[in-house]
């Protein structure tokens, strides 16, 4: 090899760094990456915040459906009448969950407690939503939780 053979390909690389011309293209594509990556996680983020607003609205009419008096009279009927009040209302919340036209896993067996006669229940609510774009960066789920 010749010395003018060896650096004519330096000579192209020099010109390659010097040149200007599809520079445009190379930023675009970076920022579009980052621009679709980031509605990507919006999406998903905005699913998760439906998804809450939906357990929320299942631990409202649970809380309003466990004081009926129907349903409340459950409690005061015999001595296992607590826990039959409890597998009352927990049925209702899995079907009130069932019928929602959205994607959730449910992730406690029995969201609502009540403790004695006389005290007030609790709804706790936690679910998990899988996610469309995050799992690119290993994010298959994200959490939901709602407590009333």
């Amino acid at each position: 090899m010749t010395d003018r053979t060896r650096t004519r390909p330096l000579r192209r690389l020099r010109g390659l760094w010097r040149d200007a011309q599809g520079g445009v293209a190379i930023i675009f594509a970076l920022s579009a990456t980052a621009l679709i990556a980031f509605l990507g996680a919006g999406l998903d983020m905005s699913r998760a915040i439906v998804a809450r607003q939906e357990l929320s609205n299942v631990a409202t009419m649970a809380c309003q459906y466990a004081t009926r008096p129907s349903v409340y009279s459950v409690a005061y009927s015999n001595n296992s009448g607590v826990q039959t009040y409890q597998t009352q209302v927990n049925t209702f919340i899995t079907q009130s969950l069932s019928s929602q036209n959205f994607t959730l896993t449910q992730s406690n067996s029995t969201p609502f407690t009540y403790s004695a006669l006389g005290s007030t229940g609790q709804v706790s609510l936690s679910a998990t939503v899988p996610t469309l774009f995050l799992p690119i960066v290993s994010i298959n789920s994200l959490p939901v939780c709602v407590t009333i």
